[in-house]
């Protein structure tokens, strides 16, 4: 990412959204200790894995969809989150839709005095959820938070920092209101034991389809048989400017981009994977973001 793009700019905002961007920051990493495998569409996670995170998110897309067909089946906007947590959370991985379901399920056992909204972004195909209604004053852009645990390098900021925000007008898809119990099916979810999908499951899967298994000729064989290059998405960051401050007044700055040595030793070793398979498979470098020097970024504000 060009560092020039970085201005360390403060932001005025109110306590009670600086808590939320405290609570967002806290529900990315429970969100990713959940679904630790990644996402099946970032190619982060894909070379990390070995191609493992796409296959386990096919797998539990294709469990959500045989769900939804049982006559039994909840069709309600809750019954269709509800389905994707519990999928999401046997196989351990998923895309933005998957992360944000269970990010917005996790919001609805905090007791926000704030609204809650799951969105979707039909025109940059994307799902993220926001506390507060920026259609109100009372919150706005500047006051409204947006979780999305989806890019590599989660961050809490708000949706006026954010690179999708309403210009595209995206489709509220769930609300649930302000200072509201968690619905007991929701928090049945997060209290229940999962039979978890293991590695050697998801070879067997593989071999029904006469795939390798996870590893290198996994990547190979994936990368051959692409169809939809905008399938395998770099995308890093969620903010427009990471390093963006945000300050109740009368107090010091904060910055929500902090980075620990462990996690930054982690996406170090991924990108030297990343960079020099981009070069020899062009198909998938679909570049999304800036990429050039944002571990520089991330260095230069480290927290150990």
């Amino acid at each position: 990412m060009n560092l020039k793009k970085y201005r360390n700019k403060t932001e005025i905002v109110s306590k009670e959204t600086m808590e939320h961007l405290d609570i967002c920051t806290e529900v990315i990493a429970e969100v990713n200790a959940i679904l630790h495998y990644g996402s099946g569409n970032q190619l982060f996670s894909i070379l990390d894995t070995e191609g493992e995170s796409r296959v386990r998110s096919k797998m539990c897309r294709e469990s959500i969809r045989k769900a939804a067909k049982e006559s039994s089946a909840d069709s309600s906007p809750t019954g269709k989150i509800e389905r994707k947590i519990k999928y999401a959370m046997q196989h351990q991985a998923g895309n933005c839709d998957e992360m944000n379901a269970i990010a917005f399920g996790i919001l609805t056992t905090q007791g926000l005095k704030a609204p809650l909204f799951s969105m979707a972004d039909l025109k940059q195909d994307h799902a993220y959820t926001l506390i507060g209604d920026p259609r109100v004053p009372e919150w706005g852009e500047t006051n409204t938070v947006v979780v999305d645990a989806w890019p590599i390098y989660g961050a809490a900021y708000t949706l006026k920092q954010s690179r999708y925000n309403l210009k595209t007008d995206p489709q509220i898809t769930l609300t649930y209101p302000a200072s509201t119990p968690a619905p007991e099916s929701i928090e049945a979810l997060f209290e229940q034991e999962y039979e978890i999908v293991n590695t050697s499951f998801v070879n067997q899967y593989l071999a029904r389809k006469s795939a390798p298994n996870v590893g290198r000729e996994l990547i190979e064989s994936l990368y051959a048989n692409t169809l939809n290059a905008k399938t395998y998405r770099d995308e890093r960051v969620g903010a427009k400017d990471p390093s963006t401050r945000y300050q109740i007044k009368g107090e010091a700055p904060r910055t929500f981009d902090k980075i620990s040595m462990q996690d930054l030793q982690k996406y170090r070793a991924i990108q030297e994977k990343v960079e020099p398979f981009l070069s020899t498979h062009p198909k998938w470098d679909i570049q999304q973001t800036s990429k050039r020097n944002l571990l520089s970024h991330l260095k230069s504000i480290l927290s150990i």
